[in-house]
This record gives structure tokens, sequence and C-alpha cells, in this order.
């Protein structure tokens, strides 16, 4: 009897020891997914915000001052390590429509710290170690209402 049960011991282990490895990358991959998640959302906020801002002026300054605001109050960076994960002056597109409406679009790069999570992501390099993030919004733009 005594034998037995130091070999289900045993067994019981090495069980444990075979599947740690993949226990450990889905809780990193969940935890990644959950950053990139806020990002998006974030992200979407600030295309928002800056969409409805876009919609009432022509000061691009103004618009993409309100975007970065979003962006960084939401818990995002501009840098991370040696990643430049966002950079107003060309992350932020505002584009004037012939439809009259005004387009604001946010990009980000979102870190990670497994590299070929980014390229199932999206990432176009395939060893990348971000998720490319786009958001963008769309309104009616009301400058343009007073010129037919």
């Amino acid at each position: 009897m005594c034998p037995n049960i130091k070999n289900n011991r045993g067994q019981a282990f090495v069980e444990f020891a075979l599947i740690l490895p993949v226990f450990l990358f889905l809780i990193v991959v969940g935890l990644i997914l959950a950053l990139a998640i806020n990002a998006k959302v974030t992200v979407s906020h600030a295309s928002h915000e800056a969409g409805r801002v876009a919609a009432v002026t022509t000061e691009e300054e103004t618009i993409r001052m309100i975007a970065e605001r979003r962006v960084i109050e939401g818990g995002l960076m501009y840098n991370y390590e040696n990643l430049k994960t966002f950079d107003p002056k060309s992350d932020i597109l505002i584009t004037r429509n012939r439809d009259g409406t005004v387009t604001v679009t946010v990009n980000y790069r979102q870190p990670t710290v497994v590299p070929m999570i980014g390229s199932l992501l999206g990432n176009p390099d395939f060893w990348g170690t971000y998720i490319p993030i786009r958001s963008s919004a769309t309104f009616l733009d009301e400058t343009r209402l007073g010129d037919g």
C-alpha cells in the first residue's frame, strides 16, 4: 500500500510540472489582452472627444490637445522602454471630408512583453513587441454649415 501512494504523488508532481507553463502562458496572455482592451477603450474615447471638438472648430492644435489629453488621462504613455507608443503629431489624424464630415483618427502602440502576441493581433512585424490600436470618429462638420 505504501509504494502505491509514493507513485501517485510522483505522478501528480509530473502532471503539475507539465501543465504549469501552459497556465502561466494563459495568465500572461490574459493580462496582455486586458491591457490591450483598456488601450482600445481609451483610444476610442480620445478619438470620440477630439471628433466632437473638430466638429465645431477648425483649430487643429486644440483638437490634437484634446485627443492627447484623453490618451494620457486614460493611463496610456508616450514611451515604453525603447518603443515610442504615442506621438501626438503623427498619431492623431484630422480629415475634413468632402461629404461635410470630419474624421479624427487616433493611433496607439500597446507594448507587450510576449513578442508573438503583437503579430497575432495585427502587428505586421512577426517579432514586434506591440499591438497596433486605431480608432476613428466621424462627425458632421458644423464649421461648414454656413458655406452652403
